[in-house]
């Protein structure tokens, strides 16, 4: 079977929407008020039939970048344009860190590993496209998609944790049964799947995050939200840290130097992972006062 892809998906967690003339156009997260104006320039140039993108900067974009700097620090104080700041701040910081996790995933041989470390390799790398799938909704407002994928790589992970002690393929249990052996190593992956649970599967007391009543008095159903998405990044914080500590768990063995965990028993409580969380954590409160 060929696995080769022709195609490559984009990373939208790394871009950002400007419109021209009602039209979405995606570019990087970084793309520049320079960068924009030319490239908004082309297209009004085309769109106008002119034959010179110069006339059109001089006639049409004389001002662009004053403008758009003067916008640019209106929005500031925008409850969305902080939603959004943060969620790119979030994703930044998980791409870089889940990455050097992956760079090293990548280097370890498991060809001379039990069964089931071997396993844990493929589960791990498997989680790759999980986590790039999670960012891209998040970018896009699927909040409720990204609760029920964030809960999936929770019992992916906690599947992993289960069966590395293990010693062949027959003992492995389901995933969906492991969590509870992974509260002991990380306590609080009990209540965060019973929290994601309640999400995924819409309990009743999770319905205001689904339906609302309009100043009509008709009954809307929320499809996208940027507030429950800023949620959802947090909560791929804390799959990310999960993640980085079963890891080194797991891979001890192949690690001269712990980051997330003092030993097999005790986590790291000045880990990255946990820091910048903490770090997040008051900024989306500060938002939310």
């Amino acid at each position: 079977m060929n696995i080769n892809q022709d195609r490559f998906s984009v990373d939208f967690g790394e871009t950002k929407t400007i419109w021209n003339y009602g039209i979405p156009i995606i570019v990087p997260v970084n793309f520049s008020i320079e960068q924009e104006k030319y490239l908004k320039a082309a297209l009004t140039t085309i769109q106008y039939g002119n034959v010179s993108v110069d006339n059109t900067l001089k006639t049409y974009f004389k001002d662009f970048e004053k403008n758009e700097k003067i916008r640019f620090s209106n929005s500031k104080d925008n409850i969305n344009y902080k939603y959004d700041s943060l969620i790119n701040e979030i994703l930044k910081f998980q791409k870089q860190t889940f990455e050097k996790m992956s760079r090293k995933l990548l280097k370890y041989n498991f060809v001379d590993d039990s069964e089931s470390i071997s396993f844990c390799g493929l589960i791990f790398k498997r989680l790759i496209s999980s986590f790039d799938a999670s960012r891209n909704l998040i970018k896009q407002g699927f909040y409720f998609e990204t609760y029920s994928l964030i809960r999936q790589m929770l019992e992916q992970i906690a599947f992993a944790y289960n069966i590395s002690g293990k010693d062949n393929f027959e003992e492995f249990i389901s995933p969906t049964k492991c969590i509870s052996s992974l509260k002991d190593f990380y306590p609080y992956s009990g209540k965060f799947y019973g929290l994601l649970s309640s999400k995924t599967h819409i309990d009743k007391s999770q319905i205001e995050r689904f339906f609302y009543v309009d100043e009509n008095g008709e009954g809307q159903i929320i499809l996208r939200s940027l507030q429950y998405s800023m949620e959802t990044a947090v909560d791929l914080l804390i799959i990310l840290d999960l993640y980085c500590c079963v890891f080194e768990y797991i891979f001890k063995d192949k690690i001269s130097k712990y980051q997330f965990i003092e030993n097999e028993t005790t986590l790291n409580e000045k880990r990255i992972t946990r820091v910048f969380y903490h770090q997040i954590f008051e900024k989306y409160r500060t938002i939310n006062k």
